[in-house]
């Protein structure tokens, strides 16, 4: 059956992999009878799964085998159940003893949300690598989220800068630091910025950016998500500045009455102030919207003299 349209099944493992809306198809259930009365039931995966499980095992397997510990035996290359058994005799030649133990529905019991949670953060690469100098708009975005007080509570700020001109393109507030509303921030930029592929995100790797709905915007997008080395806030440096710089030159020092005033005083900074007259000293003094402006005035020049 699956090699039947071979080419198409492939395409659609490797579209929904990459898109992250891979969900895996049920499998066969197959009771094999113990020694003891009992049955153990297998699940046996459909072809298209096992391609799928190969597929990731190839490209999570370099990068989470050096972080295992060097007793650490089953799955891994090299370190079969055998090995174990060997590694044991030499260690415990001295004693004569068997060891027999049952760890029937031993993974019933493990978290996978935190299993999950913990293979997000070594799935995403820093592609960035803090090449923050980019040669036309619509190249880099990157995006972080800060907390602003609104009188009685914290509200959540999430922004996306091109990094071209350090322009913010995008930008949303809620109550809820999740992916909901780094998503919005997204939608406008994509938005506004006239829908263009082929752009790269970066990001720390907060929960927002690595939830599963936001990596299916990104991909329905075509952009490339780029991520922060954990713990290191220099990968985000250019969202670090814009978040001091709002701070320290508009937000009052103890903060908004209410999310409306918020709100409408963060837009006015962002689109009065920091885009059209803030200068800055790396578009030389420009700025972010003068900077963009010479640009497309140059590339047009340059577009109609050829």
């Amino acid at each position: 059956m699956f090699d039947q349209q071979r080419d198409g099944n492939l395409y659609k493992i490797w579209n929904r992999l990459c898109s992250g809306t891979w969900f895996p198809p049920p499998v066969l259930e197959k009771r094999i009878p113990k020694s003891n009365g009992k049955e153990r039931i297998l699940g046996i995966p459909t072809v298209s799964d096992r391609i799928a499980q190969g597929a990731i095992k190839l490209f999570m397997e370099e990068k989470l085998d050096p972080i295992f510990h060097a007793d650490s035996y089953g799955y891994r290359p090299g370190k079969s159940a055998h090995d174990a058994l060997k590694q044991c005799a030499i260690r415990c030649w001295r004693y004569s003893w068997i060891l027999e133990v049952d760890i029937s529905a031993f993974f019933d019991h493990v978290k996978h949300d935190l299993v999950l949670k913990a293979l997000e953060h070594h799935g995403i690469p820093n592609y960035l690598e803090r090449q923050f100098a980019v040669t036309e708009p619509n190249q880099v975005w990157c995006g972080d989220v800060t907390c602003i007080w609104t009188g009685k509570r914290w509200a959540y700020l999430a922004v996306v800068l091109d990094l071209f001109a350090i322009k913010p393109v995008g930008w949303a507030m809620s109550f809820s630091p999740d992916s909901r509303l780094t998503m919005k921030a997204l939608e406008m930029a994509w938005e506004t910025r006239g829908k263009p592929g082929g752009v790269m995100f970066h990001s720390d790797q907060g929960s927002h950016y690595t939830s599963r709905q936001f990596r299916q915007l990104l991909w329905r997008y075509q952009i490339r998500q780029s991520m922060s080395r954990r713990g290191n806030c220099w990968d985000n440096s250019p969202m670090e500045r814009f978040f001091r710089s709002l701070k320290n030159e508009w937000m009052p020092v103890v903060g908004y009455v209410s999310f409306s005033e918020a709100a409408h005083a963060i837009t006015d900074y962002i689109v009065g102030y920091y885009s059209a007259l803030r200068p800055h000293e790396y578009n030389g003094g420009l700025p972010p919207n003068e900077s963009e402006n010479r640009y497309w005035k140059n590339s047009n020049s340059v577009a109609s003299f050829c």
